[in-house]
């Protein structure tokens, strides 16, 4: 390959490395991609809180077998105190 050919090929990177960055700095390209991203952030958060709920109740149900706890309180009295919690804010 002779110097003007390697040049020439060169310049022909050089446009089409151009194009690129022209087209990925654009305004359009921008925008899309920030809308793309930020219903990627949604869904994930989504996600992410959809499974910690889905582990605290799951933690939730399980607090009734275990038996030091229920010795401690029957969930008759946390629901009995729950409801009055309910009635002092009316």
């Amino acid at each position: 390959m002779s110097n003007q050919e390697q040049l020439q090929d060169l310049e022909n990177q050089l446009t089409i490395l151009n194009q690129r960055l022209q087209k990925k700095t654009s305004f359009k390209y921008l925008f899309a991609f920030a809308i793309v991203q930020g219903i990627g952030y949604v869904i994930g958060a989504t996600l992410i809180a959809g499974l910690m709920v889905a582990i605290v109740a799951r933690l939730v149900v399980t607090i009734d077998d275990v038996p030091f706890l229920n010795q401690i309180i029957t969930s008759e009295q946390m629901q009995e105190n729950f409801l009055n919690d309910l009635d002092s804010f009316k």
